[in-house]
């Protein structure tokens, strides 16, 4: 009888030593020696960090904010670190000081404190090197794709947010989500269908153009095997046509040219400020501009939505040979920056700073490019 249950078991318990001590043996295989209390720590740092992100997505309030907070550093703190180029640093530098430097100089003193706090603290997000941090947060990913859906079929609300409150946001963290599991291996690549197909219940058009781009230059790249992305654009499509069409024309028909969604002008009551560019950084300005680099040289000045551009594109440059999973959630969250504020400073702060620097991990399974 405890012959048969372990033959049972088998399988799910070597399955289990084996993610857990992938990144360990990759070590082994290097240096020889094998730490078990380092592993273990990195897998338990990966948890802490997939749960402060998740709480940062959901927008908490004050007194639960530090509790996230928290978690991202403890998360931090038990991972393997890495320091990262003379220019990264350079230009993360010159972001970090700009935020700082506005204080003295804003009108809304208390949203300038606030944008200076959230661009500093995430900071050590950049020097992490934690191969199992997306591993941890596919549940979170999971369960935001049935958040979306409950909200949409049962509490019928016109535009879906999940766990992080805003539609657009929703969209952008399921892109991701999809992004990471088709880099994937092939038996978890279809549980990105349903983040796909959520997608489109938040009505986030810019974000749905986002997708198709990446998802295009994915199959062109023959990066992946092309059937799962014709198959998530065919059940995706399907889905949206089939099931409360007319809601669904409803919230997509809303008029504004990209000019008034990146500008914020024409869109929403509180662009009350002329969004120009100002050299010299002076703080949170009250304005609807979307675009993450706009906006920084609106409210930071000149030389910070520069540095963000120019770390971007370096993070995508330097490792353009590699293109892992990493890379190419990065490239979705640069995408959506240019199109949506809420990638630096909102729900999705924290990817940002944590995939600038995309790198092959050592445990990461080889792309399934099988015509």
């Amino acid at each position: 009888m405890i012959s048969k249950v372990l033959e049972i078991a088998d399988p799910a318990i070597t399955g289990a030593a084996g993610w857990l001590s992938g990144w360990g043996m990759d070590q082994y295989n290097r240096t020889g020696s094998f730490n078990y209390t380092r592993t273990i720590a990195t897998h338990i740092g990966a948890a802490f960090i997939a749960l402060g992100l998740a709480g940062y997505a959901t927008n908490p309030g004050f007194i639960v904010f530090p509790f996230f907070l928290g978690a991202i550093w403890l998360g931090v703190m038990l991972s393997p670190w890495s320091r990262p180029s003379g220019i990264m640093l350079g230009m993360v530098a010159v972001i970090c000081l700009s935020a700082l430097i506005a204080i003295p100089f804003a009108a809304h003193l208390p949203a300038t404190l606030l944008l200076a706090a959230l661009t500093v603290v995430l900071l050590p997000l950049l020097f992490v090197r934690n191969p199992y941090i997306f591993i941890w947060f596919m549940p979170v990913w999971i369960i935001h794709a049935g958040i979306c859906f409950w909200q949409w079929f049962v509490l019928d609300m016109p535009r879906v947010s999940g766990i992080t409150g805003n539609a657009n946001s929703a969209a952008a963290l399921l892109l991701i989500g999809c992004i990471y599991l088709l880099n994937g291996r092939n038996r978890v690549k279809w549980v990105m269908l349903p983040l796909l197909v959520a997608i489109i219940y938040t009505g986030s058009r810019w974000t749905v153009g986002v997708s198709g781009i990446t998802l295009l230059v994915l199959f062109l790249s023959r990066h992946i095997n092309w059937r799962y992305i014709a198959v998530g654009i065919v059940v995706s499509v399907a889905v949206a046509m089939a099931v409360d069409w007319q809601d669904m024309k409803a919230s997509w028909l809303r008029v504004s040219t990209l000019e008034e969604h990146l500008t914020g002008q024409g869109i929403t009551s509180t662009a009350t400020e002329i969004a120009h560019i100002r050299f010299w950084p002076q703080g949170f300005s009250n304005n609807g501009i979307h675009s993450v680099p706009w906006r920084m040289m609106h409210e930071t000045g000149l030389l910070s939505g520069i540095a963000w551009l120019v770390a971007s594109v370096y993070g995508l440059f330097r490792y353009w040979r590699e293109r892992d999973a990493r890379w190419w959630m990065f490239l979705s969250v640069v995408l959506i920056s240019l199109l949506y504020y809420h990638a630096w400073l909102g729900p999705l702060a924290g990817f940002w700073w944590l995939l600038v620097r995309p790198t092959r991990t050592l445990s990461q399974p080889a792309p399934d490019t099988a015509a």
